[in-house]
């Protein structure tokens, strides 16, 4: 830990725009005046006031050196002022303070420490707020909406023994910061953040969105341009304590009244402004292509224009006629950034048809574009126009949507690949197929309930289909709302599937799961010699198109049949068509009673070595585990454009893409061919990309198990997945669990056996914990010489813990009398307190943030130590009317020495999970035991 002395810390500047809230600004002042970080300046911009605010600021910052009064002589909007003050600004991070609003002593500091203890950098930080009327009075107690659906994820903040500290964050309220942040991802679309003089902005962000326009006249909410496009370029961090009054008044710019569930807070003119407002940002970006695509890249810059005109209250820019003149009027600049066939597709995406022809209009105006008009537009827009792109498309995902006999999509099927990457915790890849969204999740959390686990979901066909998405999104927020401890991070295999899901809330990593084909099984032959200029590796079923590779002279198929009767006849027909067709062809395949006999991935392999090209002809698919096939053989590819994230690992190279024609893919091979790239070198530049990608997946593998509560530093090797083929086996959800459950209880045996060994010493008749949930207890307690032992609960264990702790302090906490007068005989040196539980299981959220007013009162000879080691394993908490551990684990946290550890049994149920998470911080779990329940401990 580095504490940072005040000239060390960051500058922070508070820009506080006004006009006419004389009445509120001397509150606002003062709150700023408050504050316990040091190291401030404020800057307050009169906006053309009518009434007496200029006399109200100068009162109250008379003699300050830290204050400054700007004075403009007209009204330009709380954006506009923001934009032509933000010069003066000399801080590294700034705040816009409403100067109606207030702020509570601890919000400079509180966002200024999230920002140097987060793991990673972000554009800003937005804290809770509460809402309060015109005469100050609370109106709610926090935003509702604050968070959205992200997860909240604890700790968000690094170690506090490794963050860089500021002297007013206590350790305490260090921690309180670490379990109550939240980090968004920059892809993640939405609102999350609270409205107004709630955030934090990082200078370096908003120097790249800061616009300079004559006339500077904004009058719009400087937040709801700020938030959405800080965040789009660098994601944002939230933090759910209320450290400011968000006031609600007459003149209120935005909130007609206090945000309530179900009811719009926003005036209606509001909306129609936000849509000026996108219209405006969307030009700024366009204006600016060139400098927004070196700082984001060429595809992300698209992402960043679509994110930003759906996150400013959905407004449809792409619909405007500002876009067109936008457009147009910064053509010569978008042709520079992005070249006009890259230019050319992504306006075709975005604009509907009448849109496309009125742009093309107001181009072919200009003789400079009309190059631009006919050479790129011209060809890129015949098929869109037609539809023929968009039916084929359809009918594809129709094709593979499994129905019923009756006509209507199937129900689950409670099948698809998976794979158990880790025991314990238990962290699952697995895939959605069919209409699985959440893949084996649902049937996992059907047979064990809502115990710690991990998922790893990628699709296996592209979900780059708003019905599929949404349906995802659907089964996400039902999963989550049943078993809020399992942790679904999605893989996407493409960005625009990586988009779509964090538009919809949805954890997801942009990770195309062909990283996990075995470069052991797919390997160039050395012995093997050519024979065909290319294999086509594919199911034969329409939307594979195998008439796209019929001119070409030698070429080899592999494939397999399905085994539902119809469409492997179907498959059997088209085969024996094609081959018929074109006799220069070979299929591979040896024919076994009618269908072709199916390779194994070493067979496979083989194959496809006698080959020089692969091919990959669909226009819609998956990852298209074949394309990784090839190249790890040594294959070049050729590939026509399509859906679904086959091209990401994709060289140009040895890969092709080129154009959905028979002869373009024929001269494709050919090109490819006369390359004669050495089979070593394309299979060593793949793996040099797979590589990074399966470093990013042991990374992500490591971080859920470390949340899941497992030991940290256990870090896999790549190496356990290198013979598994394709990683993930496929076979029903029962039978990949029950292989599971085998394991697990095998284990178990193993750790109850080496336990029962390791403890023979102590006599554990009657004792409720398991010897697996003792040991850890057990071995803490005798590494500690004169351990202290603190135990919540009393029963035949407290005989137990005082011979473990023989030498050392027991005292045993308990809040039965009977019980009590049952243990007092049976001990001889440990101390019993009685104690009064005030708390009921079934009130426990609300009291989750009580805080101190929970601790319990306890005797001068408890309370007064600090103890070494402290077990949670009472008072009962089964039934709602029963006290639970809420008191319990709030004084063991009082009560614990530094370097000391506590012990909660019982974590499988909320209230000890919350409660948990809440005050001992998940960053300090340091083991966790299923045993007859679960036992989390914490180390401090």
């Amino acid at each position: 830990m580095t504490m940072f002395p005040p000239e060390q810390l960051p500058l922070v500047s508070i820009l506080i725009i006004n006009w006419n809230y004389a009445r509120y600004l001397s509150q606002s002042i003062r709150s700023v005046l408050a504050q316990d970080y040091p190291n401030i300046e404020c800057i307050i911009v009169d906006n053309g006031s009518t009434d007496d605010s200029v006399e109200v600021i100068q009162a109250e910052i008379a003699g300050d050196p830290r204050f400054r009064l700007v004075r403009f002589e007209a009204n330009l909007g709380q954006l506009g002022a923001f934009f032509t003050v933000f010069g003066q600004c000399k801080g590294d991070f700034i705040t816009v303070l409403d100067a109606d609003d207030v702020l509570f002593a601890s919000f400079v500091s509180s966002h200024v420490q999230v920002h140097l203890a987060l793991p990673r950098p972000v554009a800003f930080t937005s804290s809770n707020i509460m809402e309060i009327n015109s005469a100050g009075r609370i109106r709610s107690g926090r935003y509702p909406h604050f968070g959205s659906d992200t997860f909240w994820e604890a700790p968000a903040l690094v170690d506090r023994s490794l963050a860089a500290r500021i002297p007013a964050v206590s350790d305490a309220d260090f921690d309180r910061l670490s379990v109550r942040t939240c980090a968004v991802p920059f892809h993640q679309t939405g609102w999350f953040w609270s409205p107004g003089s709630a955030g934090m902005y990082r200078r370096t962000v908003l120097r790249v969105v800061h616009q300079v326009r004559t006339p500077a006249k904004y009058l719009r909410p400087a937040d709801a341009y700020l938030s959405p496009f800080c965040h789009a370029l660098a994601g944002s961090a939230l933090i759910d304590v209320s450290l400011s009054l968000y006031r609600i008044h007459d003149s209120n710019y935005f909130a007609a009244h206090e945000t309530i569930a179900g009811l719009k807070a926003g005036r209606p003119e509001f909306v129609a402004l936000q849509t000026e407002l996108a219209e405006e940002t969307t030009d700024f970006l366009l204006a600016n292509s060139l400098r927004f695509q070196q700082l984001v890249g060429l595809e992300r810059f698209w992402e960043l224009l679509d994110q930003l005109t759906g996150s400013m209250i959905a407004s449809k820019v792409y619909r405007s006629p500002a876009f067109i003149v936008s457009v147009v009027r910064h053509l010569p600049g978008l042709r520079k950034a992005f070249g006009d066939a890259r230019l050319a597709r992504a306006l075709i995406n975005r604009l509907k048809t009448p849109r496309l022809f009125d742009l093309l209009g107001k181009c072919a105006s200009s003789p400079s574009n009309l190059g631009f008009v006919a050479q790129s537009l011209g060809r890129v827009i015949i098929e869109p126009l037609t539809g023929k792109r968009r039916r084929e498309r359809l009918r594809s995902l129709e094709r593979h949507r499994p129905m019923r006999a009756d006509g209507y999509p199937a129900k689950p099927h409670d099948s698809g690949p998976v794979a158990l990457i880790s025991r314990d915790p238990p962290i699952f890849l697995t895939a959605i197929a069919f209409d699985e969204w959440i893949g084996i999740a649902g049937a996992f959390g059907r047979r064990f309930g809502d115990c710690p686990a991990g998922f790893l979901i990628y699709p296996a066909w592209s979900i780059e289909d708003s019905g599929r998405v949404a349906a995802t999104a659907r089964a996400v927020r039902e999963h989550r709302r049943r078993y809020p401890s399992h942790r679904l991070t999605y893989l996407a295999n493409s960005l625009r599937e990586s988009s779509l899901l964090a538009a919809e809330g949805i954890p997801c990593v942009f990770l195309n799961k062909n990283f996990t084909v075995s470069e052991r099984i797919f390997r160039p032959l050395p012995d093997a010699e050519p024979e065909f200029d290319a294999v086509y590796n594919a199911r034969f079923v329409p939307e594979k198109r195998h008439e796209l590779a019929a001119a070409i002279e030698k070429l080899a198929y592999v494939t397999y049949i399905s085994d539902v009767e119809d469409e492997g006849r179907k498959q059997i027909d088209l085969m024996e068509r094609f081959i018929r067709e074109n006799p220069h062809h070979a299929l591979l395949n040896p024919i076994i009673g009618g269908h072709p006999k199916r390779f194994s991935p070493t067979d496979t392999n083989v194959q496809i070595n006698r080959a020089r090209i692969g091919l990959c002809l669909s226009a819609v698919e998956g990852s298209n585990r074949a394309s990784m096939e090839y190249m790890l053989a040594g294959l070049g590819v050729v590939s026509t454009p399509s859906t679904g994230g086959r091209d990401v690992y994709f060289d140009p190279e040895f890969c092709i893409v080129c154009e959905p024609d028979a002869e373009a893919v024929r001269d494709a091979v050919a090109r490819l061919k006369a390359r004669n790239i050495p089979r070593d070198h394309i299979r060593r530049a793949t793996l040099r990309r797979v590589e990074t990608e399966r470093r990013r997946f042991l990374d992500l593998v490591e971080d859920l198990r470390v949340r899941l509560g497992g030991k940290p530093g256990q870090k896999m090797d790549w190496s356990a997945f290198a013979d598994m083929g394709g990683l993930a086996s496929w076979n029903t959800f029962d039978a990949h669990l029950e292989e599971f459950e085998r394991e697990e209880k095998s284990a178990e045996l193993k750790a109850q056996s080496w336990a029962l060994a390791e403890l023979t010493a102590f006599e554990q008749t009657g004792i409720q914990l398991n010897p697996a949930e003792l040991l850890p207890v057990v071995r803490t307690v005798l590494a500690v010489s004169g351990c202290r032992l603190l135990v919540f609960g009393c029963g035949n264990d407290s005989q137990f813990w005082e011979t473990v702790n023989a030498g050392g302090t027991t005292a045993i906490v308990e809040d039965d009398s009977a019980c009590q007068e049952t243990t007092r005989p049976k001990l001889t040196s440990s101390i019993i307190a009685r104690v009064q539980y005030r708390t009921r299981v079934g009130d426990w959220p609300a009291y989750l943030d009580a805080g101190d007013a929970l601790l319990l009162d306890l005797p001068d000879d408890i309370k007064k130590l600090s103890w070494d080691v402290i077990l949670v394993d009472g008072p009962a908490g089964d039934r709602d009317d029963l006290p639970g551990r809420a008191q319990s684990i709030v004084t063991a946290r009082r009560l614990v020495a530094p370097g000391g550890k506590i012990f909660v049994h019982d974590c499988d149920r909320p209230l000890e999970r919350e409660f948990c998470a809440r005050y001992l911080g998940e960053q300090r779990r340091f083991v966790s035991i299923r045993g007859r329940a679960i036992l989390n401990g914490y180390s401090f």
